[in-house]
């Protein structure tokens, strides 16, 4: 029962952030701001880490067998490995997309750009709380709340350049926290 509790909850911030990546992404293109597309990337991430987490539950709790003497814990260890690269992969992008930003800054959408980053910040953090018991169980259910945890400050770093660049009309801090972000 205890798994598939986990199980559970690990579904529920799945569906939690995939709303948060489609709103982030076309918020951000819409918006102008690339720390806001950096934002839905990092949560794409999330959800890829979350998927995968959830898959590596469901495999580890596998018993051995003949041809799988160790059990399939190793599978838990092998989604937490495909996990870093696609988190380094969308890191690249989002610092490439930076560095081609760095001579012509896009004008923002401001409000759109802290209201999606609230919907962000607001939906990581629940779902921050819907795995906090299960955090400590797994390598997969802990570098899922971690993705979880870092995406929130990610959120935090939008809404925040949001209000710095309606304060000072630097458009540039919108490249410096995409770089912050990746």
């Amino acid at each position: 029962m205890g798994h598939d509790h986990g199980h559970a909850k690990l579904g529920w911030t799945i569906i939690l952030n995939i709303i948060i990546t489609i709103a982030e992404y076309f918020g951000g293109i819409i918006s102008g701001s690339l720390a806001l597309l950096s934002d839905a990337g990092h949560n794409f991430s999330d959800v890829l880490s979350l998927i995968l987490g959830y898959f590596g539950e469901k495999i580890s709790d596998k018993k051995s067998n003949k041809k799988h003497s160790f059990g399939f814990k190793r599978f838990e260890v092998f989604t937490a490995l495909i996990n870093a690269f696609a988190l380094v992969a969308i890191a690249f992008y989002i610092l490439f997309e930076a560095f081609q930003r760095l001579g012509k800054p896009n004008t923002i959408s401001l409000g759109l750009m802290l209201g999606i980053g609230s919907i962000g910040l607001f939906g990581n953090l629940a779902s921050i709380l819907i795995l906090n018991k299960e955090k400590d169980k797994s390598i997969n259910m802990k570098s899922a709340y971690l993705h979880l945890f870092y995406d929130t400050l990610s959120s935090v770093f939008v809404m925040i350049s949001a209000i710095v660049i309606y304060l000072t009309n630097y458009v540039v801090i919108d490249i410096i926290v995409s770089a912050i972000i990746a």
